[in-house]
């Protein structure tokens, strides 16, 4: 949500009450929404440190390790990379 928020913002020039909605069906279509804790920054400053990506990054890696995903979907990182030998990145828009 995040990330999304922030491209919303950045690259669409949305206003917050725009995003607000898009937010609201985003989370009709989740199960869970997971907070940011002091583990998924720990886990982030590790990944900077291990793979250079920007910190950023590195804390949407480190949310998706922390909820056992094994595939994260990503134009901004090395395609086909994998984390911590458990998270594969994948850019759905590489052909």
């Amino acid at each position: 949500m995040n990330e999304a928020s922030n491209v919303w913002f950045k690259k669409y020039g949305w206003a917050g009450a725009k995003i607000h909605k898009h937010l609201d069906n985003i989370e009709l279509l989740c199960d869970e929404i997971l907070m940011i804790g002091r583990s998924t920054i720990d886990i982030a400053l590790s990944l900077k440190d291990d793979y250079g990506y920007s910190y950023y990054d590195c804390l949407m890696l480190a949310a998706a390790l922390e909820s056992n995903c094994n595939i994260i979907m990503t134009e901004d990182m090395n395609d086909g990379q994998t984390i911590n030998e458990h998270l594969k990145i994948n850019n759905p828009f590489k052909i």
